[in-house]
């Protein structure tokens, strides 16, 4: 349990923002505006290399996904963040809307007869 009080936060937070990490308890390098995380389970192609055989092994392994806006304080851009255990895409608003709209279109490919 966090040993802060729960205050005010520093600016106005957007109508997004839950409201977690953008009060005066947070140290000022960690004030940001956060939205409710969305979490995905899926499947995601991995690949490594073999030690023993030098060959490139390829598997599909579960794996959760967090979806989330964040902006730091005083930052006037707002990020879309596609995070896992292992590694963050932080791309900006613009690039998620293209991003989605290329999804769609690779999609209406996959789904042709």
């Amino acid at each position: 349990m966090s040993t802060f009080a729960k205050t005010e936060p520093s600016e106005e937070c957007p109508q997004w923002c839950e409201y977690t990490f953008c009060t005066e308890a947070e140290l000022p390098r960690d004030r940001m505006h956060r939205s409710e995380i969305i979490e995905v389970a899926g499947i995601a192609r991995t690949r490594h290399l073999d030690s023993n055989t030098g060959q490139v092994v390829r598997s599909a392994e579960p794996v959760m996904m967090n979806l989330l806006a964040s902006s730091y304080l005083e930052e006037r851009r707002t990020w879309v963040v596609i995070a896992t255990d292992e590694c963050a895409l932080e791309i900006s608003i613009e690039t998620a809307i293209e991003l989605y709209a290329a999804l769609g279109e690779v999609l209406s490919l996959l789904e042709r007869p």
